[in-house]
Parts: C-alpha cells; structure tokens; sequence
C-alpha cells in the first residue's frame, strides 16, 4: 500500500491557547527569564482575586477553578486580539501583565452578555446578578464566544 502525504495524521493539540502563546513565546526568545518570573509572580495574584469574586479564596476547589477561568479568559483574549496568531499573542504577553489580558477577556464577555464594565476582580461584594452569567461564561470556549 503507497503512503499518501494526504491520509498523513495530524496531531491536535488541546492545550488552551495562552499555553501554546507562551511555549511559542519562550520557544523562539520572545519571552525570556525575567518575563517568566514575573508571570510567575502575577498569576497567583490573579487567581486570588478571581476565586474571591466568584466564591472562597481559602477552598482549593475554588482556586483551581479560577486558575481555569483565568487561564481560558487570557486565551480568549488572546485569539480573539491576535486572530489566532500566536507571534503576536507572544508578543502580547511579553509587552502586558497577566492581570491585564484576563480583565481583557473578563471585559469582552461582560459586554457579550451586557453586563456593566467594572471588572475588577478585587471588588469582593460587589458582584451581584452579573455573577452567575460571567462565571458560566468565563469557563466556555473561544468557539462558544464568537
């Protein structure tokens, strides 16, 4: 039987798009030590904030939950920034904080489902009907979005 290149497999890989943003990015010395210390730095601040917008930041069910909205709010702001490119997504985590692309996509899906444009995560309390929307909504995928 002759090999076609076209019946050839192609591998699918399911990592959310800010873990292939950032492999690229340190891949190809877009994003170097430095940079990768202080996403180090950030990131617990911001999965902090988004477990106690959403619930309990002492449950670590709750934390690992926000790690994944947090995760899945960068990517969806990244693909829908960058169209998918995942240069410029490098370059966009390397040149912005963390912090600033997930309040990016938190922002994007308020305005999806209308909701008012405070995102500050830090505001404990102040959550009210918006709530229950945006955490269903910050866990959906980019498809689910557009």
């Amino acid at each position: 039987m002759k090999a076609s290149t076209s019946a050839a497999l192609q591998l699918h890989d399911a990592r959310p798009f800010f873990d292939k943003a950032l492999a690229h990015g340190v891949q190809h010395g877009i994003i170097d030590a430095a940079r990768l210390a202080v996403m180090n730095a950030d990131a617990p601040k911001g999965i902090v904030q988004i477990a106690r917008y959403f619930g309990s930041e002492f449950l670590r069910p709750e934390l690992e939950k926000a790690r994944d909205r947090m995760v899945n709010l960068i990517s969806l702001y990244l693909l829908e920034t960058t169209g998918g490119d995942l240069h410029a997504a490098a370059v966009s985590l390397r040149d912005h904080s963390l912090l600033s692309r997930s309040k990016g996509g938190s922002d994007m899906l308020k305005r999806l489902i209308a909701l008012p444009e405070h995102s500050n995560f830090a505001l404990a309390g102040h959550a009210g009907a918006e709530t229950p929307q945006l955490a269903q909504w910050s866990l959906r995928s980019h498809a689910d979005y557009r």
